[in-house]
């Protein structure tokens, strides 16, 4: 994630570099002659589409129109973008006679983490009839992609480093680990191939290899959880309370259980640790329950989870017993699936 804005981020601000360029001497260099781009219905004339992207803007002054024009590009590629233009007038007397300027702060913020880059502007035009700026903002499609392929090429590499050693994985629990820390390298390499459609369409067959396992990743997953089956097993556990807590969490997360042909084991332990003691002619019980589980592949241990509770007293074992396994059966489903979750992850 962080290369991959890195990467955009530095392409951003050779851009704006440029930009600003433009800003301090757009409104010297002003287009006599009414453009092409400068009417929407003409815009591709100036700019194909099929070889550029354009977005034409105006405003009251060139600075104005050539921040505005590349606002209207950014939005093109991101559908949530903040734009402010801050226009402040300073005024100063030179010789006995007022003068005024206009400053204009800008700022674009992608919220999509798209960044833009090999953005060029055209020269402003000025329409006297509407007393308006107009500018343009363009991408040259094939000069950006010739920029940006590599770290494309590279987001796929990423990726399929991790999915190609969670497809060579036959131990399912760690097929599932793998495919959890290959998450992000995906997201990455999703966002990445989103960019390309909008700027390079047709790079996107490049990389068909990478889009298809991409898109099975939920499949390989699922796949993965399945092929983990588990056979969960409780000691001490009264009116199978216990092994219907942790089954339905497993089950609820698309793990399969069942009693025979199995691949993993669950084994629940519930210690109780009932002390008895003596107050008159009465007899306190008091427990200071205690719960394990372990997840093994029948060589080797794969998951832990252990739990202590605050003591539990009472004057019967009844009564110990059914505030014993509230407190488990509320800390199992609080906590289990949280910390088995992050194991494999």
């Amino acid at each position: 994630m962080l290369k991959s804005k890195l990467c955009k981020s530095i392409f951003l601000t050779l851009s704006l570099a440029s930009s600003l360029l433009i800003l301090s001497c757009g409104s010297s260099n002003v287009v006599s002659e009414k453009p092409l781009w400068a009417n929407v219905d003409t815009l591709d004339a100036a700019y194909p589409r099929a070889s550029y992207i354009a977005r034409t803007a105006s405003g009251e002054s060139a600075a104005t129109a050539l921040a505005l024009a590349e606002s209207e590009l950014v939005s093109h590629f991101a559908h949530t973008v903040v734009v402010n233009t801050d226009a402040s007038d300073y005024k100063s007397m030179t010789n006995g006679a007022y003068s005024s300027k206009q400053e204009i702060n800008k700022e674009v913020s992608i919220r999509s983490a798209m960044d833009l880059f090999a953005v060029h502007k055209t020269n402003p035009w000025y329409d006297k009839t509407s007393r308006l700026y107009y500018a343009c903002a363009y991408i040259d499609r094939a000069e950006a992609w010739s920029l940006y392929r590599p770290h494309v090429v590279s987001s796929q590499q990423s990726f399929l480093s991790y999915y190609d050693k969670a497809e060579k994985e036959v131990d399912a629990f760690k097929k599932i680990k793998i495919l959890h820390s290959c998450e992000e390298s995906a997201e990455n390499f999703n966002s990445d191939l989103e960019f390309v459609r909008l700027l390079s369409p047709s790079a996107l067959d490049e990389f068909a290899s990478g889009r298809k396992k991409l898109a099975g990743m939920k499949e390989q997953m699922s796949s993965a959880r399945l092929a983990a089956s588990m056979k969960v097993a409780v000691k001490d556990d009264e009116g199978n309370r216990i092994s219907r807590t942790v089954s339905g969490l497993l089950s609820g997360e698309g793990y399969y259980l069942s009693d025979r042909g199995y691949e993993y084991l669950v084994n629940v332990v519930v210690e109780k640790n009932f002390e008895r003691h003596k107050d008159g002619e009465d007899t306190i019980i008091v427990s200071e329950p205690g719960l394990t589980i372990t997840v093994s592949n029948g060589s080797e241990e794969l998951f832990s989870y252990n739990k202590s509770f605050p003591r539990i007293s009472g004057f019967s074992e009844g009564f110990v017993n059914k505030k014993l396994y509230a407190a488990l059966e509320s800390e199992l489903n609080d906590s289990f699936m949280k910390e088995f979750k992050a194991a494999l992850e």
